[in-house]
């Protein structure tokens, strides 16, 4: 979990280092908005895994093992998407 969040992070800094040296704020938008939405989405396929309807033959191992899965896309999309929220308010506001 904590390293997840580590590398949501991580993708955020490094994201907003490319719009500083390249000077095109609307690259480092893309990246986290689309590092949020790819996170979001894995997370809903690992949420909906066929084995879940079947609770009773899967172990209870495999089904902490899929929200364990779930938690780290989450925790990598929540920087991702705060980020891009942010970076998106200031580009309306700086152009307006």
């Amino acid at each position: 979990m904590n390293k997840s969040l580590l590398l949501g992070i991580a993708i955020c800094l490094i994201s907003l280092l490319i719009g500083i040296l390249t000077k095109h704020w609307f690259l480092a938008i893309k990246i986290t908005g689309m590092t949020a939405i790819v996170s979001f989405l894995f997370a809903g396929v690992f949420m909906g895994m066929p084995t879940r309807p079947y609770s009773s033959y899967s172990s209870p191992n495999s089904q902490r093992q899929e929200n364990n899965w779930v938690k780290s896309f989450i925790f990598i999309a929540i920087p991702n998407f705060i980020l891009m929220f942010i970076l998106i308010t200031i580009r309306a506001y700086v152009i307006s």
